[in-house]
């Protein structure tokens, strides 16, 4: 009897961190937003890749015309961009401390939400949602609708349920509803941020002060390198260095793609020296709310329709 008690223990605890953390392609999975990252040794770097991100073309009212181009591309501009010096006209800082100033201004919304993550050597596929944020109280809904991890809702609500975070594990065949403590290892299985860090405000603020770093980055740190149409959206194309995961590796590369007209971050990735990508996180369809819909905070929710 014994025997069998600690074989189903084994069993649900198994379960539990494939509900948190999604299938596995290779090693791992994810949940955002822009600080608290993971630490990475150089033994762990992601393999080099080619990764593509296609733009429309469009009219650049006084960057010129906006252009096709991939990820890569934007990371050779921004080491270029580096090795010339610093920026001296002030325009990607001044981006910055708009898209900062937009994502302020919003206090309840609704998105589209697309993140990408490498953990340790892995990296992970696209996952996307849509997304529900509430700034103050703190209230984030999350719920996969693309071809990973279909069927999974995540719920967060400060002070709510013992302040942990729900998992409706609708995406798996044994449909647990899990309680954990949004720092936990469980919960963070696979994400490089805790879902207490999700949002266009805490995307934005990491342009200016990220990772590792203790102050926030002078402004000739920022160099605007474009305007492109993203999707179809207009976007202005910031960059920057910023710490490591590690002290003694190389400064990663912030790439942020800006909406032209709200500022708000459309595209968050990070890269490091290599240009291998580590993280990748696209907002859209971003629609402020003057309040939330009932059901959306609501725990009895959790795997039902809205």
């Amino acid at each position: 009897m014994m025997r069998t008690a600690s074989a189903m223990a084994s069993l649900l605890a198994a379960w539990t961190l494939v509900a948190v953390g999604g299938c596995r392609h290779g090693e791992d999975a994810s949940v955002a937003s822009s600080p608290l990252l993971e630490p990475r040794t150089e033994a762990a770097r992601p393999p080099a890749i080619g990764e593509m991100i296609r733009l429309d073309d469009g009219q650049d009212e006084s960057l010129g015309a906006a252009e096709p181009f991939d990820g890569a591309e934007f990371v050779r501009r921004l080491q270029k961009a580096v090795a010339a010096g610093p920026a001296s006209d002030g325009k990607g800082h001044e981006l910055a401390r708009l898209a900062v100033d937009a994502a302020a201004a919003l206090n309840v919304y609704s998105a589209r939400f697309e993140k990408q993550e490498c953990i340790g050597a892995v990296l992970r596929p696209v996952e996307q949602m849509e997304v529900w944020v509430r700034e103050t109280p703190r209230a984030v809904r999350l719920r996969w609708v693309g071809a990973v991890d279909r069927g999974k809702d995540v719920l967060y609500v400060e002070g709510e349920n013992g302040d942990r975070l729900r998992v409706y594990a609708g995406h798996l065949f044994l449909k647990l509803r899990l309680d954990l403590e949004p720092t936990s290892d469980a919960a963070r299985k696979d994400n490089r941020h805790p879902i207490t860090r999700m949002g266009l405000a805490t995307l934005a603020s990491g342009l200016l002060l990220n990772v590792g770093e203790s102050v926030a980055a002078a402004a000739e740190e920022f160099h605007l390198l474009g305007r492109a149409a993203l999707d179809g959206q207009t976007v202005d194309v910031v960059g920057r260095t910023a710490a490591a995961d590690a002290p003694d590796l190389p400064s990663d590369l912030l790439i942020y793609c800006l909406d032209a007209r709200t500022h708000l971050p459309a595209l968050a990735a990070r890269y490091d020296d290599g240009g291998n990508l580590l993280e990748r996180y696209r907002y859209s369809a971003v629609t402020p709310l003057a309040t939330a819909p009932d059901r959306v905070f609501d725990f009895a929710s959790l795997g039902r329709k809205l």
